[in-house]
């Protein structure tokens, strides 16, 4: 890597370019941000203030710059993203130089003296909520004038109050504190809320046509069937909004946030002003699909640093199994299962006659852990579609029956059996276990076993690629190790990678799986393997333990296909 990251590489990468491919020639590091701020593209020069933010103070100065040099969404996007990077006072000296929003309002961010309520008592929840309640009755047009008459401060007074179907049309809310309240089915068209807080605010169903709603906070409000049409919400902060089925045509919603909110349903049209990021997560979530073309789409909002990445995440989905455990005592020999901390007869394996039963080098028994019948599962892809799959492990061993580390591959103490083509006539089966020894209480791998024999029960799902999947950044974010960036920076981004990623990209959440991904808690016992093998990219098994961490079955797809189980990465993490 180079020293200085302001130093471009002639073969810097574009990272996450939205509107060109993100190899294409343009120069990398805190130049190539500098550069793409004067392309005649307005779509990368507002890509390329996100990745201003990428290089500390240096990216922070270059925002400063645009904020006081700029005019327009330009300029309007560069402060959103800097006030969230300065204390308050740097915040109202940026705020000078915003023209368009002083041209817009053209009035003072402070209540004005006529708006005040006449007495100063505080009012409790109560009484505030009986002032709206009684102006309600009266249905009056004038609400807002009328509850500043009998006392409330629309500043500061309005929060988690019920306003549900009043009259606000027009209403001067600018800067008010309206986190909590519930407006559905409310009149707001035309009212100005620049820079309101209405986090978690219910404006379902509520009319905010034209409303002047620039800067403002809707952080998981609630916004279906809501008619936002042609309203200014440049800048505006849906961050985990509900705008299922709202009104978006003819808004102006260039600089918003978009994370994780529903956009299911929403109409948006060609006069919407909507970053491309943003319209492309859109047809992503309301693209008409099959059934089964949909499961390989993610139908929700990601992180704007994720969505730029929307094609590769996506092409990482999987199909996976969870498995769910039922005690059952009457199960039969092939049947799926959990064998039982304590020997039962159900819970003993499938095992034809002339089969040894497995034992460590030692001569000591393994005990079956779960046994599964690929013909009564759900099909996974590249899996078996019958069978019968075997999982056995050592008791007498303090590490779960994990391989030496000299060859980390050796079934000494694990052993995975399968049965391609199972025989059904118990005649032919072994079905005297006396031989096996009870278990013993102390050994860790009882956190593995249910405490008596368990049916299975199957529910197919699936997920992209976890975060800390071995070559999770190498498929999906390659050009972190472009020469261009210093390690700090390659370090804070891939820092605000894995914090986005969570929420998304944490692999499968259950106890028991096959297929798919997993999140590890420690690092992937698959870093340390030889690279020039066939990958081991498919999760045979993976459980759970009662402490922390999982316990893993790795293998290759190359072998899955062929049904050979003799080489199996099982390790813990």
């Amino acid at each position: 890597m180079t020293a200085n990251s302001n130093q471009p590489n002639p073969n810097d990468a574009v990272l996450g370019g939205q509107s060109l491919p993100l190899n294409s020639g343009l120069l990398g590091g805190l130049e190539g941000v500098k550069q793409r701020l004067t392309s005649e593209s307005e779509e990368i020069r507002m890509a390329a203030l996100d990745e201003a933010l990428n290089y500390s103070q240096p990216g922070r100065d270059l925002l400063r710059q645009v904020v006081k040099t700029e005019t327009g969404d330009l300029q309007l996007k560069a402060y959103n993203l800097l006030s969230k990077q300065v204390d308050e006072k740097e915040r109202q000296e940026l705020q000078h130089y915003l023209h368009i929003e002083i041209e817009i309002d053209n009035e003072s961010s402070h209540p004005d003296k006529s708006t005040q309520p006449q007495h100063q008592r505080q009012l409790s929840r109560t009484e505030r909520q009986n002032i709206v309640d009684r102006l309600r009755q009266e249905n009056a047009d004038n609400f807002l004038q009328r509850a500043i008459e009998l006392g409330l401060n629309p500043a500061t007074d309005l929060a988690n109050l019920n306003l549900s179907g009043v009259n606000l049309s027009r209403a001067n809310l600018k800067n008010a504190e309206l986190n909590g309240i519930k407006l559905s089915q409310a009149n707001l068209s035309k009212a100005h809320l620049n820079r309101a807080n209405l986090t978690n605010a219910n404006l379902k169903k509520a009319n905010l046509q034209q409303s002047r709603m620039y800067l403002v906070d809707i952080n998981g409000a609630n916004l279906k069937e809501a008619d936002l049409s042609n309203a200014d919400l440049r800048n505006a902060d849906l961050t985990s909004a509900n705008l299922e089925n709202a009104n978006l045509k003819g808004a102006n919603l260039t600089g918003v946030y978009l994370s994780e909110a529903n956009l299911f349903g929403t109409q948006i049209d060609e006069t919407t002003n909507l970053d491309p990021v943003w319209r492309r997560a859109w047809v992503s979530v309301n693209a008409p699909l099959d059934e089964e073309s949909s499961n390989y789409v993610i139908r929700e909002v990601m992180p704007a640093i994720l969505e730029r990445y929307r094609d590769r995440i996506e092409a990482t989905i999987k199909p996976y199994l969870e498995l769910k455990l039922i005690p059952d005592q009457n199960l039969t020999w092939w049947q799926s299962k959990f064998a039982g901390w304590q020997n039962s007869r159900s819970g003993f394996p499938y095992l034809p006659k002339g089969v040894d039963y497995p034992k460590t080098p030692d001569g000591d028994y393994l005990h079956l852990l779960a046994q599964i019948n690929f013909a009564e599962a759900p099909h996974l892809e590249g899996f078996p579609k019958q069978g019968i799959l075997q999982f056995y492990l050592s008791m007498d061993d303090s590490r779960y029956g994990f391989p030496d580390s000299e060859d980390v591959f050796e079934q000494k103490r694990f052993r995975i059996l399968y049965f391609r083509e199972p025989d059904f006539n118990e005649e032919n089966l072994t079905t005297d276990f006396s031989f096996l020894p009870e278990k013993d209480d102390d050994f860790l791998l009882r956190d593995l076993y249910p405490d008596e024999c368990s049916a299975i029960q199957w529910t197919k799902g699936y997920v992209p690629i976890s975060i800390e999947d071995y070559n999770a950044f190498d498929r999906l974010f390659p050009e972190l190790g472009n020469d261009g960036m210093t390690e700090v920076d390659m370090n804070d981004l891939y820092a605000e990678l894995s914090y986005a990623s969570e929420w998304i990209l944490g692999g499968a959440n259950c106890d028991i799986q096959m297929g798919g991904y997993r999140y590890h808690i420690s690092d992937d016992p698959r870093c340390s393997l030889d690279s020039e093998e066939d990958p081991f990219d498919t999760l045979l098994f993976a459980i759970s333990l009662l402490q922390s961490g999982s316990v893993f079955f790795y293998m290759q797809s190359s072998a899955l296909a062929r049904c050979d189980f003799s080489k199996i990465l099982y390790a813990m993490a």
